[in-house]
């Protein structure tokens, strides 16, 4: 992959940037929700996934994400960092010599509705916002995104978000990535439960169309640790990739700690 940027992406980079200031600069003078942040570590097996990078010698691998949001009254800011650890072989089998693959993303939205009408608990639709994403790889991939989305709620605290970007990527045609996140609470019994995660359908990558998708299933057990609820959560996570030359399909374990 080439480390040049061209004009169109070095425009939607610097789009981005600009959007993420404006964000950042109009929340300075007003009073802002506070911030979130969780730490996760997971350990699974099955990883043979050489589109990703992502196939070790014994099909076991461990990840940490550490993920932050800071929302405000025109948006939110959000960072991840995702990083794989494991005896990382290449396409052939060989050894590559790699023990950790990092992954990152940062987002800017910046909401179109009034934030009366976001907060106003009334309705299906919650917000409109105008997305900007950088997304890099330690292995070296780059793509630079722009986009529409939707937030809706549903009962109980359920929800979703949904955005729709063009996506400009090292190696591949201009395509369009389609992103949706949602979480949804429930109890079994006296234990709090919540079905979260995310899914993505890019279009024009080099495999092709690309499907992955991190359902997330975790148990509140904080309060039976002495912690605090929505501390503590233990659960699984099926880690799913489907393009040209990938069927990844992954169990793992998930322990989440919620700042």
């Amino acid at each position: 992959m080439s480390p040049r940027m061209n004009g169109g992406d070095a425009m939607i980079r610097t789009a981005l940037i600009a959007l993420s200031i404006a964000v950042a600069a109009m929340q300075a003078g007003a009073q802002r929700q506070p911030a979130s942040a969780l730490a996760q570590a997971a350990w699974g097996t099955r990883f043979d996934d050489a589109v990703y990078g992502l196939n070790t010698a014994d099909g076991r691998m461990s990840t940490i994400l550490l993920d932050a949001t800071v929302p405000g009254h025109f948006g939110e800011n959000t960072f991840f960092i995702r990083l794989f650890s494991g005896e990382f072989v290449g396409s052939s089998g060989a050894p590559t010599g790699a023990r950790t693959v990092m992954y990152a993303e940062w987002t800017s939205r910046f909401s179109l509705l009034p934030r009366a009408r976001r907060e106003s608990g009334a309705g299906l639709l919650r917000d409109v916002f105008l997305a900007g994403q950088l997304n890099r790889g330690s292995t070296g991939f780059r793509a630079n995104l722009a986009g529409l989305g939707v937030r809706v709620a549903g009962p109980g605290g359920s929800g979703a978000k949904s955005t729709v970007y063009y996506r400009r990527a090292d190696g591949d045609a201009h395509g369009i990535k389609w992103r949706t996140s949602w979480w949804l609470p429930f109890r079994v019994g006296p234990l709090p439960v919540t079905f979260d995660g995310s899914a993505d359908l890019v279009t024009r990558t080099s495999a092709g169309t690309d499907f992955n998708a991190m359902p997330d299933l975790v148990a509140d057990v904080g309060p039976l640790a002495g912690l605090p609820a929505g501390t503590l959560g233990i659960g699984g996570e099926w880690f799913v990739h489907h393009a040209r030359g990938a069927r990844l399909s992954a169990p793992e374990l998930v322990l989440r700690w919620n700042f």
